[in-house]
């Protein structure tokens, strides 16, 4: 029996750590207290002068809309103190792991109890750590899409026209805000009208159409009038075949933990080998991804990348690629016209110079849990109880070995 008690103590716990890494500066993602220096340069210019700062905006050589930091020099000149201003983000940044479990009482109901345990994989997160501990945007842009997926899931399981329309207005105007945070979320808009325009009413879809060019209307005059706001276009690749494969790469670290039971990878081996076509299709995709892949830079590239490239083992990466667009393939047969969708925005996310494991984490576990529909996510739902440990020693040894990383802590 899980008691009220024994929550609120393991909460209190992750959230006293989450204390004690702001405390101690904890940089577990590598860039955070850099993008810190850049971010707080633009706060404190705005906190002094608003006009000239945003008139200049381009000169702080930040990839996203100014919004955020203005948002933050608000709380900057309530104090002075940058500590305060972090000390606030990182509060708000909880708001994510309460939304998160708010998703999974939507989709997978409240009879199972330890569906709660599941939210607590945030805080081994390094990404959402240190993004809340140096006061990014990227936890806040994430409550804001998190939200925006909610109200999506609460939409199509509501009867009532109104309450359907609310829904439906509720997940746009949050997806805008996201999108105002980071510009990258916008390519969700994409799976969200499609998924709208083929289960209600036009006028509703009419409704969401109109309202997100309404909302959308100072992006579309800061695209085309202010290029001092665009600075993100100075990011972009010449080569997106690069970020592909390393995004399948970077996803498939969240995938693994849902795969890790042994049964699971046997069944991916026995699709593959009943469904033949497929897996040279597979083949065929990677070989053309493979052919035009350069990322010769060691900046980012995720997990895989840099332990097979830093250890030139090339061929090993490649490898592991193919493994890995094997199991997110197999991962999004199940429904796989809305998966794909998925994928695609989440690939599309990200037309960049250089990949992050970041960019995946924890937005990952959102998708794979929130959006996504598998078979495989089920049968983990399913046996909840008993995954929970390999769930949770999985994420453990993913932000140790960031910690270790990053710290340069050596085991042996």
């Amino acid at each position: 029996m899980i008691t009220k008690n024994k929550k609120f103590s393991f909460f209190f716990f992750l959230y006293l750590t989450m204390l004690i890494g702001l405390f101690y500066e904890e940089n577990t993602s590598g860039g955070a207290a850099y993008d810190f220096g850049i971010l707080s340069r633009a706060v404190i210019s705005f906190s002094v002068d608003f006009r000239e700062t945003f008139k200049n905006f381009d000169q702080f050589k930040i990839s996203h809309y100014p919004y955020y930091y203005i948002f933050l020099s608000f709380i900057y000149k309530l104090s002075n103190s940058l500590f305060f201003v972090k000390l606030v983000v990182v509060h708000i940044s909880l708001f994510l792991p309460f939304i998160f479990y708010k998703i999974l009482q939507v989709r997978f109901g409240l009879k199972n109890p330890y569906i709660i345990y599941i939210v607590g994989i945030l805080f081994l997160s390094p990404y959402f750590r240190t993004n809340a501990i140096w006061g990014l945007n990227d936890n806040i842009a994430l409550i804001f899409f998190s939200l925006s997926i909610l109200f999506y899931l609460k939409s199509i399981n509501q009867k009532k026209e109104k309450n359907i329309l609310l829904y439906v207005l509720l997940n746009l105007i949050f997806l805008v805000a996201a999108t105002y945070t980071r510009q990258y979320y916008a390519t969700f808009a994409l799976f969200f009208f499609y998924k709208f325009s083929t289960r209600f009413d036009y006028k509703i879809v009419l409704w969401y159409f109109f309202t997100g060019i309404f909302l959308g209307l100072p992006i579309i005059y800061s695209i085309l009038f202010s290029p001092n706001l665009n600075y993100a276009a100075n990011f972009l690749t010449e080569n997106f075949f690069n970020n592909i494969i390393l995004l399948f790469t970077i996803f498939a670290i969240y995938l693994a933990p849902i795969y890790l039971r042994f049964e699971n990878i046997k069944e991916v081996f026995v699709f593959y080998r009943k469904n033949l076509i497929l897996f040279f299709a597979c083949f065929l995709s990677f070989i053309i991804l493979v052919s035009f892949f350069d990322y010769r830079d060691l900046i980012g590239g995720g997990i895989i990348f840099k332990i097979f490239y830093k250890l030139n083992l090339s061929y090993l990466f490649f490898l592991t690629a193919f493994l890995c667009i094997l199991f997110v393939f197999h991962f999004c047969i199940t429904s796989y016209k809305i998966n794909f969708l998925i994928l695609f925005c989440l690939f599309g996310m990200f037309p960049v110079e250089f990949i992050f494991q970041k960019y995946l984490d924890p937005l990952s576990f959102l998708l794979i849990f929130g959006l996504f529909e598998s078979t495989v996510v089920k049968k983990f739902m399913y046996n909840l109880k008993d995954n929970l440990k390999y769930l949770y020693l999985y994420c453990l040894i993913l932000y140790m070995g960031s910690f270790f990383y990053y710290y340069n802590i050596k085991i042996f």
